[in-house]
């Protein structure tokens, strides 16, 4: 049986001396992978099993078989303003790992498809160098994420008393309820040493990624790296509470992302609404 996909390629690994296994989110069948026979030494396939490209696949498949056969490919896509760039390559690097940890094979899920290619095209396009904008990509890809998995936080207002957050004194801090997955003014606040807590800002810059196109959000953010960093966990915390089986590992690529900035994170990552 022969089928084709649009894939964008998330992992490879090489198998024997000659071919590869290739990890791909498809548009038709959500997560799959495929045996590239002879991949590693034959250019018969060019670019289009170079991680996060986006290609044409023909593959066949044996009764039985756990893979598919990829036959052919030819790129559609390179994203290779991707590459060029290590803050923006890390970012890529954890979306494909979030995939790995969120999606099923052979599931379709063309909402994050459709996520997953928009998110590639905002990492090509912002300026290099500028974590400040590869940071708030991430952050819209897991509010979007979240959001996906019906786990929308309720933002507006303050959990215990119902302040609207745009009535919240400057310079405040509030204090992140994950398990309400909410907020808390200064006057209703159980914090604790240790606890998560945010500027306000970073909620505004929170119901930006849940409202707009993934693409707009690096101009869109108001808030400064700091925050953005701040944010990221407090995302990353929702999602471990509230994503039935999403672990605590953090995710590898991340750690390349604030180098320049000194900021070292530690982080893991997801809409219901549709994702743009």
């Amino acid at each position: 049986m022969t089928e084709s996909f649009l894939a964008i390629v998330l992992r490879t690994v090489r198998y024997e001396d000659r071919h590869l296994v290739v990890t791909a989110l498809t548009q038709e069948k959500g997560l799959i992978t495929a045996i590239a026979r002879n991949a590693i030494h034959s250019r018969r396939f060019g670019g289009a099993l170079d991680l996060f490209t986006g290609a044409n696949w023909i593959c066949t498949e044996k009764p039985g078989a756990t893979m598919y056969c990829l036959s052919e490919a030819s790129v559609r896509r390179a994203y290779e303003g991707v590459r060029r760039d290590l803050a923006k390559l890390a970012a890529a690097g954890v979306f494909s790992e979030l995939l790995a940890k969120i999606t099923t094979e052979r599931q379709p899920c063309p909402d994050l498809f459709r996520l997953h290619t928009n998110a590639l095209a905002a990492l090509e396009e912002a300026p290099l160098g500028d974590s400040a904008a590869v940071l708030a990509i991430i952050n819209g890809y897991l509010a979007k994420l979240l959001q996906w998995f019906g786990a929308r936080p309720r933002l507006g207002v303050c959990l215990g008393c119902s302040l609207a957050l745009d009535s919240v004194p400057e310079n405040s801090r509030l204090s992140c309820d994950v398990a309400a997955a909410g907020w808390r003014c200064n006057a209703c606040s159980t914090y604790s040493e240790g606890a998560l807590s945010l500027d306000p800002v970073a909620l505004v810059d929170f119901f930006a990624a849940l409202s707009l196109p993934i693409r707009k959000l690096p101009a869109a953010s108001r808030s400064d790296i700091k925050t953005r960093t701040e944010l990221l966990e407090f995302l990353k915390a929702l999602l471990i509470y509230h994503v039935p089986g999403f672990d605590r590992s953090p995710l590898k690529a991340l750690r390349f992302i604030f180098r320049e900035t000194h900021d070292p994170v530690s982080i893991a990552p997801p809409p219901q609404d549709r994702l743009q």
